[in-house]
Parts: C-alpha cells; sequence; structure tokens
C-alpha cells in the first residue's frame, strides 16, 4: 500500500470568500491562507477556551516546525461575517479512503475547536455533524481531547468501533485575588514549607524577575529568556542522567518561533526567573492569553535544589498572574509530585478513534503498524 498523498479540498470554501450571512451557522473547509486571521486571533483570544494551542500564533510555529502540518486545513464556522468555530485538520485519501485526523499540536492538551462561548455545546455538535455528513472519513483520530469535546465526537459519529479512553491526567490551579488566599489553598504545613523556603532565599540574596511580552520585553529579551532556560533545564536533566525531548531540534524551533510571534497584547510569552547576584539559578516559561496561564518548562542549577527553585518559581509565576487579573494556571499534563501538589483540580485528556467502516478498521491497522516501523502517524 502506497503512502496516502493529502486530501486537497480547497475548493470546498475557494477564493478566501466567507459562506454569505444567514440564521444558521455555516461550516465550510479551508485553506490555511483562506481563514481570516484577524477574526482567527479574535476567536482564540475571547472564546475562554482551555485549548491555548490553537492559537494563530502556536499553530503557525507548529506548522513551520513539522512538515507533517504543513498541509492543515480548517473547519470553520460562520454565523453572517463572524467566525465562531475554527478546528484545524489534517486529511488524507488513501485507497481505502478518506482519513480525518484532528490536528494536535505537540505537548498541547485540552484540544478542542476556538468556539464562541454562545452555543458552544450545539456549535460542537454542528461541527460532529460537518465532519460526519460531509467530511465523511472512513476513519477519524482526535488526541489529547476535552471529555466535553470527546463525548461530542463518539455521540455524533457512529461507527463499527468507537474508542474513546483517557489518555493522561492534567492539573489546574485556580488563583484567587491576593497571595494570602492563595497560600489559605494549602495545609498549615505546605504553608510553612512555602514561607520557610521564602525567607531562606531571601538570607541568600536571590531575587527574581518577570520577563513578559505584555509586560514590555523585546523579542530579543525573550529570546535570551528562552536559550537560558534550556540551559538550565539540560543542567537539570543531565543532573538526573535523563534526555528531554525540549531539547529535541524540532522543539528548540518551534519554540524559537513561538517567543519570536507578534505579542498580540492577548497572547503573551511569559519567564518566571531567579538569580543569584548576575546569575540566573532557575527560570520558568509559559503562555498567557485572556485570564489562563499554561505552564510549558522549568529548569534550574542542581547545585542550587537546597533552595527548592521550584516551588520559588511557581510561587513566584502565581504572584505576577494575580497581579494581572490571571484566574487559572494549567501545569498540563503529568505526575510530576509539585503539579499536584500547588493544583487544586484535575482534568483527563482522552484519545478518541472512530471506524466508521471495516476500512476504517483496516485503516487504523494500517497506521498502527507504520507507526511501529518508525514512518509516517
Amino acid at each position: 500500500m502506497s503512502i496516502p498523498e493529502v486530501l486537497d479540498m480547497s475548493s470546498v470554501c475557494p477564493d478566501n470568500k466567507r459562506p454569505e450571512a444567514r440564521s444558521a451557522p455555516r461550516f465550510c473547509l479551508a485553506d490555511f491562507s483562506q481563514v481570516d486571521k484577524m477574526q482567527w486571533q479574535r476567536l482564540a483570544e475571547f472564546c475562554e477556551s482551555p485549548n491555548q494551542f490553537y492559537h494563530p500564533n502556536v499553530l503557525r510555529s507548529a506548522k513551520d516546525t513539522w512538515s507533517r502540518l504543513s498541509e492543515i486545513k480548517f473547519v470553520t464556522a460562520y454565523s453572517g461575517d463572524h467566525l465562531v468555530l475554527l478546528q484545524p485538520v489534517l486529511l488524507t485519501r488513501t485507497i481505502l479512503g478518506l482519513v480525518c485526523e484532528l490536528v494536535e499540536v505537540p505537548t498541547g492538551d485540552h484540544m478542542e475547536p476556538l468556539v464562541e462561548q454562545r452555543n458552544s455545546e450545539e456549535l460542537l455538535k454542528r461541527f460532529a455533524q460537518f465532519i460526519r455528513d460531509d467530511i465523511n472519513p472512513e476513519f477519524l483520530l482526535a488526541r489529547s481531547l476535552t471529555k466535553r469535546f470527546a463525548g461530542v465526537l463518539t455521540d455524533t459519529l457512529p461507527g463499527t468501533r468507537t474508542k474513546m479512553v483517557p489518555a493522561a491526567r492534567g492539573w489546574m490551579l485556580s488563583l484567587p485575588e491576593s497571595l494570602d488566599e492563595l497560600l489559605r489553598k494549602y495545609s498549615a504545613n505546605f504553608r510553612h514549607q512555602i514561607r520557610r523556603r521564602l525567607r531562606k532565599a531571601e538570607a541568600a540574596g536571590l531575587s527574581y524577575r518577570v520577563v513578559a511580552s505584555h509586560r514590555g520585553a523585546s523579542t530579543k529579551d525573550l529570546h535570551e529568556a528562552l536559550i537560558e532556560l534550556r540551559r538550565l533545564h539540560g543542567r537539570r536533566f543531565d543532573s538526573l542522567g535523563r534526555q528531554s525531548f525540549f531539547l529535541k531540534p524540532e522543539f528548540e524551533k518551534f519554540h524559537d518561533l513561538l517567543v519570536a510571534s507578534p505579542n498580540t497584547g492577548k497572547f503573551n510569552v511569559l519567564f518566571t526567573q531567579v538569580c543569584r547576584g548576575q546569575q540566573q539559578i532557575g527560570s520558568l516559561y509559559g503562555v498567557q492569553q485572556g485570564q489562563r496561564f499554561t505552564f510549558l518548562m522549568i529548569g534550574f542549577e542542581p547545585e542550587f535544589a537546597s533552595f527548592s527553585p521550584g516551588h520559588l518559581l511557581i510561587y513566584r509565576t502565581a504572584q505576577a498572574l494575580i497581579e494581572d487579573g490571571v484566574t487559572a494556571f494549567d501545569f498540563k499534563c503529568g505526575e510530576e509530585s509539585y503539579k499536584s501538589r500547588w493544583s487544586d483540580a484535575a482534568y483527563v485528556k482522552y484519545e478518541v478513534k472512530v471506524e466508521r467502516s471495516l476500512r476504517g478498521t483496516c485503516l487504523r491497522v494500517w497506521r498502527s503498524l507504520i507507526k511501529r516501523l518508525g514512518g509516517q502517524k
């Protein structure tokens, strides 16, 4: 069986023209160049989605990094002239039929379409119906989904075999209006530990700074902060005798592009740094969009581990976010103990596979075989 070619469906939404106004949202399939970037940015920044990985800055950086994402299409929905839903997809046609894969940005969690909050449940159902009736794939694959979106897909897309399975657990901290309120979330013992670490750090002359695009940092400042984070992260992993995906060339390129993205005002890159004199000994990196912050990576000098720099960085990052009016700190998925200790809620991301026919089952088996052999996913 030959490697599948990407299905060309650009004619479904041609000439960069939005659908005409009508009472019910109208769905279409578009190329990257056909999506109105201003409307896309506005939807991403005002829809209050838990998914920050479909923001134009993130998805453009991913598209320019991973070759398999170069052929992204978008399912879009408009209500009148307004974009109300956007979901990137990869469509591949084989001799057995069409495969539809909902795009998973590497390291992304909480995947679901960017969707207008008003009538979001109905829009998600209509999206699943569009996939079922208009795109009509033999096999659907979607990873790292929110529970509600995974449920909509499995309820709407009938198949000979449908699987919705939990993939990993993520961690969330709801941020109050003050640091005192934040500390009251935790046990007396943990509060004592935090205060003791802060006093020890102060006595040793440790200081903190926040480097962020919305706080006046230039692209050069952000890139230098990223380079230093990589050094610290590498030092930490070397001390543990482990290798990190974050230091692989493709992930370095992705984050280089991300921190160089234009500052949109509501989507910001942030680094919290802890220093001893002129020496930077720790850094925490993430992205902030509206009232949500998504943690991406942390690193620190192993010889300063006795100061608990990871806990200091989380505390000082929370302080900066509270000052900015952010209400959610997403630690993403992972079973690291510090994530569960700082969080006050957990979530689960799901994987959905829908084999809509015997051909769909064959496609799923074929893709699994190719993956095991080290080829295309």
